[in-house]
């Protein structure tokens, strides 16, 4: 592929160690430089295959290629979104959600810390509902119906989205 074209990996508009405590310097450079990178790599993979195959005149599964590129310019797109949507504390991040997203949040799990406390239980005890319960009754949170399928939609966070959306 010629130069200037395809993808590359953003820079961060902040350092790596900027979001510390709540993403580690570790966890923040991990996530920026193999995972969203992993994305650049493969949709420029599927460009590149594109433009031989354009050039040999060769046959392709498109249906099949495009659905892999969509993949990978979709998480390319959502990673860009992730890093400008997060901010050093001080620096426009940080502290405890106001307004519209502290009530949705509230609503919807009782608390800040039952948030953390439901989300946290989800994402790495998904499958364990008595561990993710426990957890919520000792900190008196609100009961919580369901552990989102980790490998679909998080629809609480589509629902608290959405109701800041109306």
């Amino acid at each position: 592929m010629d130069a200037g074209k395809g993808y590359t990996l953003p820079h961060l508009p902040y350092g790596y160690k900027a979001l510390a405590p709540y993403i580690s310097e570790v966890q923040l450079t991990l996530h920026h430089q193999k995972h969203h990178q992993a994305y650049v790599t493969g949709a420029n993979a599927i460009l590149e295959k594109l433009e031989k195959a354009r050039k040999e005149n060769a046959d392709l599964d498109m249906k099949a290629l495009l659905k892999e590129l969509s993949f990978h310019v979709g998480g390319f797109r959502l990673h860009n979104m992730f890093w400008e949507n997060l901010a050093p504390s001080g620096v426009g991040g940080g502290g405890i959600p106001k307004g519209a997203l502290a009530a949705a949040i509230n609503a919807e799990f009782g608390t800040l810390q039952c948030r953390g406390i439901r989300m946290g239980c989800a994402d790495v005890l998904h499958e364990h509902r008595a561990a993710h319960d426990d957890a919520g009754r000792k900190a008196q949170c609100q009961p919580y119906p369901g552990i989102p399928d980790p490998d679909g939609p998080r629809s609480l966070g589509a629902r608290l989205l959405s109701g800041l959306q109306k």
